[in-house]
């Protein structure tokens, strides 16, 4: 069984969730029908949907997503309570999990940051999400956020992997701070984006561990970020790796260390460019 983690709201989310966006191995979902490769999810024991409003599939989620937790993201094409309308009459449901903001510039280009929190939070008061959180907001934006708050965001989502580490951590200070928690996306972007020094350090923990290399840098996102991991894949053994890997016992103290340090002044971000200022 996946294991949860309590949210700073009370609330328990799964650390492992199945993304609907694209994937890893180049398979778009977006508009897509994405019903076959969540079945499978589930029935392999992921129980935590990540959807959202920009993916354009929330109706196939909502044919198949069982009593799976559910996160949904707001796009920038509606204000945050009449696009949770649209999204719970997509998913089936009365309210969802988590709701998320998509970006930062989504609150910027619909209300500004602390009007448009404000209408997230009422959404939250109307019982139409259990939790609200951001993702992709720079510092800055996530400090001006705290600063007027009256919830506070329970999740942050983010690329996280060993080459956005050392520009990530004063937005993970701040959320520790918060006891927000961290939910990594992007976590196989050096296999996939990017070649550098962190494949060699991967490559030898995966033949001491005898784990897929995939699985060394979720294991790794997971006991350096303590939170949670969103993998994209419509592959079945890809879903089987990662259970494995959440369920699986945890890297050494050296082994997270060695691609830490392989990350480190090698800085290359995938996704969201604006988180760079």
């Amino acid at each position: 069984m996946i294991p949860t983690k309590q949210l700073n709201d009370g609330t328990a989310i799964p650390i492992l969730a199945i993304g609907t966006g694209k994937s890893e191995d180049h398979k778009n979902y977006v508009g897509q029908d994405c019903r076959a490769s969540l079945t499978q999810a589930l029935k392999l024991g992921i129980r935590h949907i990540d959807t959202g409003e920009r993916f354009e599939n929330e109706k196939y989620v909502g044919e198949v997503k069982q009593d799976a937790y559910l996160s949904v993201k707001l796009g920038n094409t509606r204000l945050p309570a009449k696009r949770i309308e649209e999204s719970l009459a997509l998913l089936q449901t009365s309210a969802v999990d988590l709701y998320m903001v998509h970006s930062s510039k989504t609150l910027l280009s619909l209300l500004g940051i602390p009007r448009g929190w404000a209408e997230m939070e009422q959404v939250h008061a109307a019982g139409k999400a259990k939790s609200i959180g951001v993702a992709s907001f720079t510092y800055q934006d996530l400090e001006e956020l705290l600063s007027s708050c009256k919830v506070k965001p329970s999740v942050f989502q983010t690329e996280f992997h060993p080459y956005v580490y050392t520009a990530n951590q004063p937005l993970l200070e701040l959320c520790a701070r918060h006891e927000i928690t961290v939910s990594c996306f992007g976590t196989l972007v050096p296999l996939y984006k990017h070649v550098g020094p962190v494949d060699e350090a991967v490559a030898q923990i995966a033949e001491q561990t005898g784990l897929s290399r995939a699985q060394v840098l979720m294991k790794w996102a997971l006991q350096v970020s303590k939170g949670i991991v969103v993998m994209r894949s419509g592959k079945e053994e890809h879903m089987k790796e990662a259970v494995e890997a959440v369920t699986g016992p945890p890297l050494a103290e050296e082994q997270i260390a060695a691609i830490t340090e392989a990350g480190r002044g090698h800085h290359f971000r995938r996704y969201q460019k604006h988180m760079d200022g």
